[in-house]
């Protein structure tokens, strides 16, 4: 695996789940990402801003641990994002569910899988990222 996760790229990183979420993102939002940096923007102007880069500016040595922080901020920070505007869980939560289902990324020999909820019955699953995309 060391030689497929040595090129992780913040770039290509950013690139992976802003693909999958983009078209889950409420069209109301702006969604655009530039390199390593993804910015969502409401129609009043309010935004937030994820950079993929300063996880590994952090920690050059731990391309992997880099990529599953960046990874779970960017859930994190749309899912937050996302559920403010709606004034509303997202992804939408069965009725009997309360609270958000929680961002998760498992890091796997063969890449990431993002998702909402547990690893064992998610709300949502993104589709899986292999390493090799993450390199630049």
């Amino acid at each position: 695996m060391k030689s497929v996760i040595e090129g992780i790229n913040p770039e290509a990183l950013a690139r992976a789940p802003f693909d999958r979420l983009a078209p889950l993102v409420p069209r109301e939002l702006g969604f655009i990402r530039n390199d390593a940096r993804m910015r969502l923007t409401d129609p009043r102007g309010v935004w937030a801003e994820m950079d993929c880069r300063s996880f590994f500016e952090n920690d050059p040595e731990a391309p992997v641990d880099a990529a599953d922080r960046a990874s779970y901020s960017v859930l994190s920070q749309v899912q937050d994002f996302v559920t403010e505007f709606l004034t509303e869980p997202w992804p939408e939560t069965p009725p009997e569910s309360y609270g958000l289902a929680p961002p998760e990324v498992v890091v796997m020999d063969e890449g990431i899988r993002l998702l909402y909820g547990t690893p064992s019955d998610p709300l949502l699953e993104l589709p899986f990222v292999r390493w090799e995309e993450l390199r630049g």
